[in-house]
């Protein structure tokens, strides 16, 4: 059975408009001492390729249709993502509010399967389960740092073995929405001026993934991503805890937040 998605209501746009945030300037990473805790939050957003059509057809439990693939941010419309947070250890590497290119300029695309059998109706609007195809994964190469890179991969499976999972929902005037359900991104910050050892490598321990595209556009959607990591003073990731949740409480609820205000028009 398959939890109820939460109320809030994306508008997708068939444009995308990419917010500023003004008065936050970039920080390094302070050194990590005996002790110390290092939080670390990574936010991006951006458009996505059309997909409304393809995804809608697969809530039918009698069409054989069964995968629909998205592009985010693709090369169509530059193949950028806005980066709206990055603290502790992502800081150095990006500039809040400026884009940054995606795998190349070729944007991120995943395949992702319906599993037919958790398909319910939940009032005017159907729900179902995804899993992905592959790894879904996002290389951004800060032209700040020259031979940097930092790598957001939401595996095809979680590290115990079970599926990546997203909640998608049908909603009555043909509007699709999709949402991180089970899963959590993995980061690798690689930088060579710095060594060749990964300046981060690990599980975040909050994750958010949220996509989708209003019945109105013709063109394409939205999404909006963010994973924060917790290390320890041995440079080892923290999983999923208390601290972690504590450190991160409301980011989710934030970014859904910026998502809402972003009532584009069609």
């Amino acid at each position: 059975m398959i939890a109820k998605l939460n109320s809030k209501k994306f508008l997708f746009s068939s444009t995308l408009a990419l917010g500023v945030l003004t008065g936050v300037g970039i920080t390094a990473a302070p050194a990590q001492a005996a002790g110390f805790t290092q939080t670390s939050t990574l936010e991006w957003d951006n458009g996505t390729s059309n997909f409304r059509d393809d995804a809608a057809t697969t809530f039918d439990p009698a069409d054989v249709d069964d995968t629909f693939n998205v592009t985010f941010s693709p090369a169509s419309i530059t193949g950028e993502a806005a980066v709206f947070a990055a603290s502790g250890d992502f800081a150095p590497y990006f500039n809040l509010g400026s884009v940054y290119t995606v795998n190349g300029g070729l944007g991120a695309t995943e395949t992702f399967i319906i599993d037919k059998a958790s398909i319910i109706t939940v009032g005017s609007a159907i729900e179902a389960e995804f899993t992905l195809d592959n790894d879904l994964q996002f290389i951004f190469e800060p032209v700040d740092v020259p031979g940097a890179s930092v790598t957001a991969t939401l595996p095809q499976f979680q590290q115990n073995g079970d599926p990546t999972k997203f909640l998608g929902e049908l909603i009555q005037d043909g509007s699709v929405e999709f949402e991180l359900e089970e899963g959590e991104w993995e980061f690798v910050i690689n930088d060579p001026g710095l060594g060749a050892d990964p300046i981060i490598e690990g599980t975040a321990a909050s994750s958010v993934m949220e996509f989708g595209q209003d019945a109105f556009s013709t063109v394409g959607g939205n999404y909006g991503a963010d994973g924060t990591v917790v290390v320890v003073a041995n440079g080892v990731p923290e999983p999923a805890s208390i601290l972690g949740l504590l450190a991160v409480g409301g980011l989710g609820l934030g970014l859904k937040r910026k998502k809402q205000s972003k009532q584009l028009p069609v």
